[in-house]
């Protein structure tokens, strides 16, 4: 079973669903940059980052802190891992298997605490009694989280934080999908970690300006300590050329983060009213992407036609019979909709599924 989206090279796939990644593409300025970056090649990296450290402080305002670079977000949750060794850590779930991944490859423990399928996949009150009651030294969250695209209240959320600070939890919170969040100021804490020594907060160019393939992401806390042992775990010159002037360029990018966000929010809840239509099981979104429920083998049905969609089945805590989505535009969405359609009415399973 496939654990990440995106293997689209043993496959013939025309349509990818399985990622989610910015619809729009990455914007033309960040290409032609990247572009230039390799012509540069000959060259090492920078290995301090220096202008893009730069760009990043100067986009979110960030001052006192520190901002460590890696080559994609994953780096950095394994190099984060690697210098914590924490003795036992939770991870928040259903979720990215990394964290998990990461843990077991340095031989650390951890347990899951799962949101409940009843209470559509929300984040409760009853976290916080938990975190209480047993001992940890590290917590994962990804908020918005993945494959749930869901938020945790901002209030539930600020006094996770606090608990963590009190008992000396390092909390990483990965905001990945964050960008596409509506109202992301007000849920994000890459304005608001001031305060918060014991807080990561993670992020990746990946998702949010559609580069996968470049292989950049960042974290920043209040623990300069904590940044500067991550870097100096990491190998040197580990973020190429191309994806630190491709990462200064995308940091420049506000209009296209500001349509993003007004077509993310309108296109998603188009789709999550065409699904229910017909006759899936929508789990709201609050991101780029959408978990709805339906008959088991739905992905192999749709890479009968070319389209990959995301098993989400292979989530520990998220049974079968659960898809993802990567919003795309328009086009592409009713193509994918009319394969959709088209198995729920001739196998007759639109109304058999639940049972």
């Amino acid at each position: 079973m496939e654990l990440h989206g995106g293997n689209i090279y043993d496959k013939s796939v025309n349509l990818d669903f399985s990622i989610s990644v910015n619809p729009f593409g990455l914007p033309e300025k960040v290409r032609k940059e990247a572009f230039r970056g390799v012509e540069m090649a000959e060259h090492y990296p920078d290995i301090h980052y220096t202008a893009l450290r730069k760009s990043i402080r100067e986009y979110f305002g960030i001052t006192g802190s520190e901002v460590a670079l890696g080559n994609g977000a994953t780096e950095l949750i394994y190099t984060l891992v690697h210098v914590k060794r924490p003795r036992r850590a939770l991870i928040i779930g259903p979720t990215f298997i990394e964290y998990e991944r990461a843990l077991e490859t340095e031989g650390c423990k951890y347990e899951y605490f799962m949101t409940k399928e009843e209470e559509g996949f929300e984040l409760k009150r009853e976290i916080l009694d938990y975190l209480e009651e047993n001992e940890f030294d590290m917590l994962f969250l990804c908020n918005p989280n993945n494959p749930t695209g869901k938020l945790v209240k901002c209030g539930l959320l600020r006094e996770m934080i606090e608990l963590c600070e009190r008992k000396s939890i390092t909390f990483m919170i990965d905001e990945c999908f964050m960008s596409f969040v509506k109202k992301e100021a007000d849920h994000s804490y890459m304005w608001n970690h001031k305060g918060f020594r014991h807080l990561v907060i993670l992020r990746a160019f990946t998702k949010t300006f559609a580069m996968p393939g470049l292989r950049l992401g960042y974290a920043v806390s209040e623990d300069t300590d904590l940044m500067e042992k991550i870097r100096l775990a990491m190998p040197p010159w580990n973020v190429s050329v191309p994806a630190q002037y491709a990462g200064v360029a995308a940091m420049k990018e506000i209009e296209y983060l500001k349509e993003t966000k007004t077509f993310i929010y309108n296109e998603r809840e188009w789709m999550e009213d065409q699904l229910e239509k017909i006759g899936f099981e929508v789990i709201p979104s609050k991101t780029n992407f959408i978990l709805f429920r339906g008959p088991q083998g739905l992905q192999e049905v749709c890479m009968e036609k070319g389209i990959l969609i995301r098993d989400a089945g292979s989530f520990r805590g998220m049974r079968e019979g659960y898809y993802r989505i990567g919003l795309k535009k328009r086009k592409f969405n009713t193509q994918l909709l009319k394969v959709l359609h088209a198995y729920m009415v001739t196998e007759g399973t639109k109304k058999t599924w639940r049972e």
